[in-house]
């Protein structure tokens, strides 16, 4: 169960830390549109339901 929950947070802090590595360098390179963040924050939310599930699935 330890190892489990460390696992979770590893992987949502490396989702987090690559969330906002893409958001840094959508505005450095495009100048940070809203439409694009928006996209990403959804991309994020559908990256760590996913490994939610595939948790889940892993311990049931």
């Amino acid at each position: 169960m330890n190892r489990a929950f460390l696992f979770v947070g590893k992987t949502f802090a490396a989702s987090v830390m690559l969330f906002f590595a893409i958001i840094v360098f959508q505005v450095v390179v495009y100048g940070g549109p809203a439409r694009d963040v928006a996209a990403f924050i959804s991309g994020a939310g559908g990256i760590s339901y996913t490994s939610y599930v595939a948790i889940r699935s892993r311990t049931s």
